[in-house]
């Protein structure tokens, strides 16, 4: 991921940690508007109510004057003024509440936002995690192929070379010992041609014959030779023995080189 990537997200997060701090700095403000809303909400149900039993009972009496024995007008008269009066103080009374309650409705929306802010921070963090991860696997990719081509070429220079096989019959090394590293700076062992050797006798198992076929030999050997040698060692080999087979193979080289040397 670019680094502009990166800096957006850190200044993304500093933005929700701010937002939350204020946030969490308003929450007396929004504790002190909360009561104000519960007592002008109290206060603004109790005039409306009485509101409403003024002007019901006014109605009344205008409508049915005879159900009273004593002289209403006066009544009426104070009933009408209290309702006047509700109807001027009611939608002041509403307003107030409807104000107080647009401010605690921006603080709920700045926490609904705060909150959807925190979930994408969570996606993006997840992202990050997987890209991360996933430039792990492509460096240690990287690293598992950049040794195998330094190994490939090794390999092909030392199957280049023109002393190869007189090397493999001697048990030579293919490293001087005087060279320590590779021209990447790696330490390179002395012989690497034995521990070869010894890692494919580990797994070979029964498929050596077929190696054995395909190997080159110093001096040369016909397939008769090669056919001789496999029953030789074969006879010897036992449930699969592959220390057996490896101390027959160097018996038969040590053999091999006994004769060949004057």
């Amino acid at each position: 991921m670019p680094v502009t990537f990166w800096c957006k997200v850190d200044t993304y997060r500093e933005q929700i940690s701010k937002l939350d701090q204020e946030y969490d700095d308003d929450r007396s403000k929004r504790e002190d508007l909360q009561s104000k809303l519960d007592d002008k909400e109290r206060v603004y149900f109790s005039k409306r109510l009485t509101y409403e039993v003024y002007k019901e009972q006014c109605v009344k009496m205008i409508k049915h004057p005879d159900q009273y024995v004593v002289d209403i007008k006066l009544i009426v008269e104070k009933f009408q003024q209290e309702i006047k009066h509700f109807e001027k103080e009611l939608p002041k009374q509403e307003f107030i509440i409807d104000t107080i309650k647009s401010r605690l409705n921006y603080f709920e929306q700045r926490k609904q936002e705060i909150d959807q802010m925190k979930v994408s921070l969570k996606e993006l963090d997840r992202a990050i995690q997987i890209a991360l991860e996933d430039k792990i696997l492509k460096e240690n990719e990287l690293t598992r192929v950049e040794k195998c081509f330094r190994l490939i070429k090794r390999i092909y220079r030392i199957r280049s070379a023109d002393d190869l096989v007189q090397k493999l019959y001697y048990d030579l090394p293919m490293k001087s010992k005087h060279s320590k590293n590779d021209q990447t700076g790696e330490v390179v062992e002395n012989d690497d041609l034995s521990k070869t050797l010894n890692l494919v006798s580990k797994h070979i198992g029964r498929d050596w014959t077929r190696l054995y076929w395909q190997l080159r030999f110093h001096p040369p050997r016909g397939n008769e030779e090669k056919s001789n040698d496999i029953r030789s060692i074969d006879r010897k080999y036992h449930r699969g023995d592959v220390f057996q087979v490896r101390y027959s193979l160097q018996r038969e080289n040590n053999t091999k080189q006994s004769v060949a040397d004057p």
